[in-house]
C-alpha cells in the first residue's frame, strides 16, 4: 500500500471542493470581484484559487462559503455535504 500523501492542491477533494464552491458562487450571482472584496482577497486571488493555483486553507474555505451563501445554513449545508461526499468517495 502506498501511503505517499498527495499534495492538497492535486488532490481530487481538494478540487471538487473548490469546484463546489465555484459552482455555487455562480449560481448565487456572486461575481470573483465581489466574493475577493468580501474575504479581503484580490480577483486575481480567487481567480487562482478557482484554477488551483493557489491553495486555500480550511479556514478560508469557511470565509468563502459564508461570503458566498451568507446566514443560508440550508444552503451552506448542502455545499458542506457535498465536500463530504468526494471525501467518502476517495
Amino acid at each position: 500500500m502506498n501511503n505517499q500523501r498527495i499534495p492538497s492542491i492535486h488532490d481530487a477533494r481538494y478540487r471538487a471542493a473548490i469546484d463546489i464552491l465555484v459552482e455555487t458562487r455562480k449560481k448565487c450571482n456572486v461575481s470573483q470581484a465581489v466574493l475577493a472584496e468580501r474575504v479581503g482577497f484580490t480577483q486575481p486571488d480567487v481567480s487562482k484559487i478557482e484554477r488551483y493555483e493557489r491553495r486555500l486553507d480550511i479556514m478560508e474555505f469557511l470565509d468563502f462559503l459564508h461570503a458566498i451563501t451568507g446566514s443560508d445554513k440550508t444552503l451552506m449545508n448542502r455545499v458542506w455535504n457535498k465536500v463530504n461526499e468526494c471525501h467518502d468517495r476517495s
